[in-house]
């Protein structure tokens, strides 16, 4: 990964623009454009790296549910 898909954004870009994507302590939802990020805490400011958008993590999240039965069943 190269240092240009890292965003570094102050506290209050991030409270403006940023929530936290449900279910998720590590994982952020920019409000207008919908792209997810993993985020890191660095001096008080917040560090983004893209990882997906809503429509695939919401794809991904469906598919995984038939395996989450599976291991809940199994006792996991």
């Amino acid at each position: 990964m190269s240092n240009d898909q890292v965003l570094t954004v102050m506290s209050d870009e991030f409270r403006a623009s940023y929530a936290f994507y449900e279910g998720y302590d590590d994982m952020v939802i920019h409000k207008s454009s919908r792209q997810i990020f993993k985020i890191n805490f660095v001096h008080g400011m917040a560090q983004l790296v893209p990882v997906s958008n809503e429509t695939a993590m919401n794809t991904i999240e469906s598919d995984m549910q038939p395996f989450v039965a599976m291991l809940k069943k199994q006792g996991f």
